[in-house]
């Protein structure tokens, strides 16, 4: 169940009524609910908005943000759970012959993909050695891999092609009405022109 990131807090000129009516951005199952909140404070300290206007721009760049957050994480995480089935696949069958993996997957695939995909993991070295001993390029398996997921990798290809532009116009936008935004001068008195 996604977990709802508590509603913003008042910020300079924004008062909490209005926040209120900002919705509350969804988490998926395993984001960091603090590592949201580090995002938005950071942007908001950085963005410093005034007004409730600004602070709802302010608050749709954390959204944007965070969604391409999402998505970068959502594509590595699909590539790499290919990648480590290719090789698995790739180690049942150059050590069993080609119906090696209908056996299901051995605990030596297992750690030959675990080597592969973590250089600090402790079977990093073997993997690599058994990736020259049966002379396998790990750039054909991470391409097979790849392929495998292709279509869901290029859906959040083009959807952070898509985030990146729409935040580099909203912050285009919220940079000219900050620039744009009168200040108030505290000891300025209202001139009227009378015909006296």
């Amino acid at each position: 169940m996604p977990a709802d990131i508590s509603k913003p807090s008042v910020t300079r000129g924004a008062p909490q009524e209005l926040l209120d009516l900002i919705p509350r951005m969804p988490l998926l199952p395993g984001e960091d609910a603090a590592a949201f909140a580090d995002l938005r404070q950071g942007f908001l300290a950085e963005l410093a908005p005034s007004t409730p206007y600004q602070t709802a721009l302010a608050e749709n760049l954390v959204v944007l943000e965070w969604e391409v957050h999402r998505h970068r994480n959502l594509h590595n995480g699909l590539l790499r759970t290919s990648t480590r089935k290719t090789a698995q696949k790739r180690w049942e069958t150059e050590t069993h012959g080609p119906f090696g993996d209908a056996l299901g997957v051995s605990q030596e695939a297992k750690e030959f993909a675990e080597g592969l995909l973590d250089p600090a993991s402790e079977h990093a070295g073997s993997s690599i050695n058994g990736l020259a001993e049966r002379e396998i390029d790990l750039t054909e398996i991470v391409a097979t891999a790849y392929r495998e997921v292709a279509d869901a990798l290029q859906m959040h290809e083009r959807k952070l092609a898509d985030l990146e532009k729409r935040r580099r116009h909203l912050r285009d936008d919220y940079d000219r009405l900050k620039a744009a935004r009168t200040h108030v001068i505290e000891d300025a008195k209202f001139v009227t022109d009378h015909d006296d």
